[in-house]
């Protein structure tokens, strides 16, 4: 949300000439010299100040449209956020005077501020002076606002505030926003109460919207140059390319307003994962969205970033939004992050892509001080592919966008920024505070609707018949995104055929069939025929385009490296034919595809030549084209000849040097990289893999495969390697007596650890009850900080602090009867502890916790310590048996320290008629701790054992055996003081002195 601005704030940007900054003059000095004031002077000023503050509001209404009148996009906007703060402020202090009218119209001035919350003299009118006011905010709405206020009000006020004028004050702070809105468009636009006859396409909206609230001001020369460059897109075909007979529409008309989410992010962002938008509701009002997120500053204080699918219409996005910005009011320069350098910095990067627009070189300070009336707006648009093109170096460009706009604001040039991205790559990127995150929602039917009706009117005397909805709603998966619809509507143009083969194909298979038919298209125009064999070079040239782009982690290919790429693959360009067709707008991951068609070649593999370089999960839309192109007929057979060609690269691995070299590689890095998407289209076949079927004479393939799968990490560019887990499962298991891994497709997380498997203990062999990881602690700390990678540190960094101190913990692995480390049994029980209401259930975690305890600390060790130290906490919650259960299993020969904690457990009031063991046991641990425990607590456990006849017994024996000892003393002194001790001694020294024959 916008950062908040106190009263104070707000007069101050109020001031300037006239009787409103007169006005607000007056009421700062009179507001905060009685701030710090106290008694009946205090009152008097404050009300004295009072009355400033009601002429002002009454100047305020009157006067606010003059005095933003002509005034900048940011200058307006702070002014008007100046004016909703004194409104708050107001609007509490006439609640005040309507709710003492209602109670009593004598009432003393005193009497009065008593009524507004605070005796007079304390600070409850700093707090309202100070203190930062809720603000309108483009992430919330007007109700949430409202809400946000009365909360603010009641901290404001004393508890003893009446919650009626809380609620007066909120109803006249309502009241009075109505009222500036019918003159104040932004105020209206904060409240989502300003009508705009307007479609909901094109962000028209948008454009109306602002127009309303523009200062009219002349764009200058430079921005004028920029917005007619924008502007011309949305008259542009919203597809550039060859659409032989069709009409593409143009951007403006065919651009659908999105529905969408928006989160502030906090110190657990995750944006990628869709449980981090569970709480966040589907809105449909983007276009006010925006509005309000412009005029109120907020996109000004730290970047937006705008999430989509690939095809939900992101660059449209930006495209759309630098058109429709009214000149007069912003400055938007548009960067398309793939046509800048990416390692230069954001300024450069801004004047990089001015020079582009408008073809001269302009430098950014110049331009925003010649533009001081306007908010700069820049729109970066493509940080996922600057993210893979340049790796994790770049996961800081949020952070150094979010740098930028603090000193641009530092300099009085404030400029809001909003950045677009895949949503899968959103948390490669760290977030600054205060960020905004939008993500687009795929389309539903309306919206599917309405683009429907936009191709049919562009198209209206071409097609056979209208492109049909309920042909389109039958393939829901590709029809609510944006760029899927459109395929789907050139698909469909030729015959109708979307509504014969809806049902019967996915997004592979849609692809495959435009592509054929772009395919046939260009033969026809080149050569007068469509030959099979010529069209199918096409296709394989095709394929060649994507692999270039893929392979090169980018979505564009110059010339020059493709011709590069077709001669080393032995392929002739096709002739030139004008127009670039499908090719510009569909991406790698669309096309490479029919790449995977190339058929095997005993001299240089046109296969191995180019699954090299990059993982095929980089693009999430490859694996599942690729299963949808594989015929059920050709699946089994295709699947064998894959994993022969797997097993063979992963443990006879052979380097062929090949002319194809998008990209430098290592060696050992591209075979890797080889063998991991081999295996990635084994599994896209369908079907399991075992690392038994590749490593087939291997006596422990786990092993085996843990090796490949570390040289597969280590090749793969940046964090490609957890993306491309991120679709896999893994599952650990005995197979045939053997350690096997099995890997498969989905989402499904991983099993719990399975501590004899990884310790390679086979099932059904004998094995101890407890035993040691067989690795060396200090050895295994070192390879994991050599290896740094982060997920692994974040694991490391959480178990800490046992490691430090009970290592032993961590490698004892104990059964129960399954096997887990003494830690995790701790773990658990402190988890179960924390969350569970059932002395059952806590009761089975202390009893598997007591038995692991038991057994790491054979020798005396202080995990016990730990353990008893929980029980303590959680006596009243257990049964009295399970708690002398625990202890009994644990303190052995424990520490004293431990003993101290036994004994405190074993002295509740919840045990004291237990008898039985736990008396004898606490005698015993009495007698042991003497000379450790605190005079309170040997008075405690002296009464307990003085209660129980059992236990003095058992005392009485053990005192016998230590009246020689160096306890002797101890005893004696704690006896003069305590009859019944005393009385124990003297029989235990008769009993030591009486003859064994007595």
């Amino acid at each position: 949300m916008p950062k908040g601005l106190s009263y104070a704030d707000a007069v101050k940007l109020l001031g300037g000439k006239g009787p409103l900054a007169t006005a607000a003059d007056n009421l700062l000095g009179g507001l905060l010299s009685v701030a710090t004031l106290g008694g009946s002077d205090a009152a008097l000023g404050f009300f004295d100040a009072k009355a400033e503050m009601a002429r002002l509001s009454g100047l305020l209404s009157a006067k606010i449209n003059d005095s933003v009148r002509g005034l900048g996009r940011h200058d307006r906007s702070q002014r008007l956020l100046a004016a909703h703060a004194v409104l708050v402020v107001t609007a509490f202090f006439d609640a005040t005077d309507d709710f003492d009218r209602g109670e009593s119209l004598d009432a003393s001035r005193d009497e009065q501020l008593s009524a507004a919350g605070a005796p007079p003299g304390e600070t409850m009118i700093y707090r309202l002076v100070t203190s930062q006011i809720p603000m309108p905010s483009a992430d919330r709405s007007y109700d949430r606002l409202l809400d946000d206020l009365r909360q603010w009000y009641r901290e404001r006020a004393a508890a003893t505030a009446d919650p009626r004028m809380i609620g007066r004050a909120v109803d006249l702070y309502d009241r009075a926003h109505r009222r500036l809105a019918e003159q104040i468009p932004e105020f209206a636009i904060w409240a989502g109460k300003l009508e705009a006859r307007a479609s909901a396409r094109g962000l028209e909206r948008l454009e109306v919207l602002l127009s309303r609230a523009t200062s009219g001001s002349d764009p200058g020369a430079h921005r004028a140059a920029l917005a007619r460059v924008y502007r011309a897109e949305l008259s542009r075909p919203v597809f550039r390319g060859d659409a032989d007979r069709l009409v593409l529409p143009p951007l403006g008309d065919a651009y659908i307003d999105p529905h969408f989410r928006v989160k502030e992010v906090g110190p657990a962002a995750r944006p990628s994962a869709e449980s981090w938008w569970t709480d966040t509701a589907v809105r449909s009002d983007f276009p006010t969205f925006l509005a309000t997120c412009l005029t109120t500053g907020q996109a000004a204080g730290a970047p937006m970033l705008l999430l989509g699918q690939p095809g939900a219409g992101k660059s449209s996005l930006t495209k759309i939004l630098a058109a429709r910005l009214p000149a007069s009011d912003f400055f938007v320069v548009r960067v398309p992050l793939r046509d800048v350098p990416a390692e230069a910095d954001v300024q450069e990067q801004v004047e990089a892509a001015l020079r582009r627009a408008i073809g001269e070189t302009v430098a950014w300070a110049a331009l925003a001080r010649e533009s001081r009336e306007a908010l700069p707006v820049i729109l970066l648009d493509g940080l996922d592919e600057l993210l893979q093109t340049t790796g994790l170096h770049q996961s800081d460009f949020l952070e150094r966008v979010a740098a930028f706009q603090e000193r641009e604001a530092t300099l009085d040039r404030p400029v809001a920024v909003v950045v677009t991205s895949r949503i899968a790559v959103a948390d490669r990127t760290r977030l600054p505070g205060g960020t905004l995150v939008v993500r687009l929602e795929p389309f539903d039917d309306d919206q599917i609707g309405r683009w429907a009706d936009v191709w049919n009117t562009a198209n209206r005397g071409r097609l056979p018949a209208p492109l049909d909805i309920e042909a389109l709603t039958r393939v829901r998966g590709l029809a609510e995104q944006p760029l899927l619809l459109l395929m789907l509507a050139l698909y469909d143009a030729d015959g109708n055929a979307l509504r014969d083969d809806a049902a019967a194909f996915d997004s592979g298979q849609l692809y495959e069939r435009l592509l054929t038919r772009f395919a046939e298209r260009e033969v026809r125009r080149v050569h007068g025929d469509r030959t099979a064999e010529l069209v199918e070079e096409e296709l394989v040239r095709l394929a060649v385009v994507a692999f270039a782009m893929f392979n090169r982690n980018r979505l564009w290919v110059t010339a020059r490296e493709l011709d590069d790429d077709l001669a080393a693959l032995d392929l002739a360009p096709s002739r030139p034919a004008g127009p670039a067709g499908f090719r510009t707008p569909l991406s790698a991951a669309q096309e490479m595809v029919r790449g995977l068609r190339l058929r095997d070649r005993q001299e240089d593999d046109p296969l191995q030549a180019l699954l090299g370089f990059t993982p095929l999960t980089a693009r999430n839309t490859v694996l599942p084209f690729v299963r949808g192109l594989i015929g059920d007929d050709e699946r089994a057979v295709v699947r064998a000849i894959l994993v022969r060609r797997t097993a063979q690269a992963v443990t006879r691995p052979v380097f062929t040097p090949s002319r194809y070299q998008p990209v430098d590689k290592r060696i050992d890095h591209w075979m890797s990289i080889y063998s991991l998407n081999l295996v990635l289209l084994v599994l896209a076949c369908g079907g399991e893999l075992r690392a038994s079927d590749l490593f087939t004479q291997a006596a422990d393939p786990a092993d085996w495969l843990r090796g490949t799968a570390l040289q597969w990490r280590a090749a793969c560019p940046s964090g490609m390697w957890l993306e491309a887990l991120e679709n896999l499962t893994v599952r650990r298991e005995w197979h045939e007596g053997r350690r096997d891994i099995v890997l498969g497709t989905g989402r499904a997380g991983v099993g719990a650890i399975d501590a004899d498997w990884s310790n390679r203990f086979a099932p059904g062999h004998p094995r101890p009850d407890d035993y040691a990881g067989n690795f060396p602690v200090d050895a295994a700390l070192k390879s994991m900080h050599l290896s740094n990678n982060l997920s692994d540190d974040a694991l490391l960094h959480a178990v800490e602090p046992m490691l430090w101190q009970t290592p032993e913990a961590i490698t004892t692995f104990v059964a129960h009867p399954e096997r887990e480390s003494v830690a995790r049994s701790l773990i658990q029980l402190w988890l179960t502890s924390a969350r569970t209401d059932n002395p059952a259930d806590l009761a089975r975690a202390y009893r598997r916790a007591a038995v692991a305890v038991a057994a790491v600390d054979f020798a005396g060790g202080s995990t016990a310590t730990v353990l008893l130290h929980s029980l303590l906490a959680d006596v009243s919650r257990l049964r009295p048996r399970d708690v002398l259960a625990v202890v009994e299993r644990v303190i052995g020969d424990a520490d004293r320290r431990a003993s101290i904690f036994a004994i405190r457990c074993l002295i509740a009031p919840e045990l004291a008629d237990l008898g039985g063991n736990r008396d004898g046991l606490l005698a015993r641990l009495f007698v042991w701790t003497l000379t450790d425990l605190d005079d309170a607590l040997q008075a405690r456990v002296l009464r307990a054992i003085l209660a129980s006849p059992p236990a003095s017994a058992s005392l009485t024996a053990m005192l016998a055996r230590l009246r020689r000892s160096d306890r002797a003393q101890r005893l004696e002194i704690l006896a003069a003081g305590n009859a019944g001790l005393a009385a124990l001694l003297a029989q235990a020294t008769g009993d030591r002195d009486k003859p064994a024959d007595a």
